[in-house]
């Protein structure tokens, strides 16, 4: 144990329950963060080296604490800055309620606006007990993890096969998806849910953590099933899809586990939106001139020339495509390409 002393990451972090501090009979908690002995403590994934003593991992900018626990409808997170935490001395976490089995999560990294690496540090102990009128000490323990953390806020609205787009800035475009799922008897042995596209547009903001939906800004169609491509000069083209599907909750050979409606391509199948993301601008225009065909569960190329290039998926009947559309960026149009994918 005194081996384990000597090594402490000197990081002590109160967290006091209510917004306003730690007062009088307000309940605490209070985050000590250990490293294990001297040689035991791997290095991270891209070969970062372990914190000296007394010290932040080298290259943390920011750390996040969450508190969860299973009676708890969502896990209490809030992300804190380094800096600011050094010259306060403390870091607050408001909203946790008192009980027990309480698991405490320590997540630091380092944020860079022009990259997507991060130097990820991680902790964790469970069985915490958090009492209202006292402030519980805990320690943890920290190593190298993986780059994948909590978020800091949700989707502003649930959805799936959607599609999420790193932009320049390092933001991240969500588009589309299925929001909307009814059972009932849409199959005929009545084993499926139909599902329903929304239009709306997310922007996910990494420095803070949170989503947001930029006002008026939304696809000229509801969309899922689709690919959205960054282009050269920063713009999204979003393509294809659909607006209702058939989701089989059943395992059957003889179809597929999704498909799209018969009456549900509407007019996303054969036709595409570009999105341009300026600060907090966002604009969407409808390109002129639709595909031959409409498609779905495609995949999208970027080429080197700066266009896209559109393969297979499914088409009206649910039947493969092997076909292939060009978008051409110069032009904002499409092409249909001669030479069909091999079966």
């Amino acid at each position: 144990m005194t081996k384990i002393v000597r090594h402490a990451l000197a990081i002590i972090i109160l967290l006091c329950l209510p917004a306003a501090g730690c007062g009088p009979g307000q309940a605490g908690l209070s985050v000590k963060v250990h490293l294990p002995p001297a040689g035991k403590l791997p290095a991270g994934l891209r070969g970062e080296q372990p914190p000296g003593k007394g010290e932040f991992p080298a290259g943390i900018t920011d750390f996040r604490l969450c508190v969860s626990a299973a009676d708890m409808a969502k896990p209490r997170c809030d992300q804190f800055n380094k800096a600011d935490y050094l010259s306060q001395g403390k870091a607050r976490l408001g909203g946790i309620p008192a009980g027990s089995n309480r698991k405490v999560t320590f997540q630091g990294y380092d944020f860079k606006e022009t990259s997507d690496e991060k130097v990820v540090w991680c902790g964790e102990v469970s069985g915490v007990e958090i009492n209202k009128d006292a402030t519980t000490q805990v320690e943890m323990f920290v190593t190298a993890c993986s780059n994948f953390t909590l978020t800091r806020g949700d989707l502003e609205r649930a959805r799936a096969f959607h599609t999420a787009t790193r932009l320049p800035d390092g933001r991240v475009l969500v588009t589309g998806g299925f929001n909307v799922a009814l059972g009932g008897q849409f199959c005929p042995d009545g084993d499926c849910l139909r599902l329903s596209a929304t239009d709306s547009i997310e922007i996910y903001d990494p420095r803070q953590g949170t989503f947001s939906s930029p006002p008026g800004a939304a696809l000229s169609v509801p969309r899922a099933l689709h690919t959205a491509t960054l282009l050269p000069d920063g713009r999204v083209l979003v393509a294809g899809g659909c607006q209702e599907a058939l989701w089989y909750t059943t395992f059957n050979l003889a179809r597929t586990p999704i498909e799209v409606a018969s009456d549900g391509w509407g007019s996303a199948g054969a036709t595409a939106d570009i999105i341009t993301v300026s600060g907090d601008s966002v604009s969407v225009r409808t390109v002129s001139g639709a595909m031959s065909s409409s498609r779905a569960l495609h995949r999208a190329l970027a080429l080197p020339d700066g266009d896209v290039l559109l393969l297979g998926g499914i088409g009206i009947g649910n039947q493969p495509l092997n076909s292939l559309t060009r978008f051409v960026t110069a032009q904002d149009s499409f092409e249909d390409q001669a030479v069909p994918l091999q079966s």
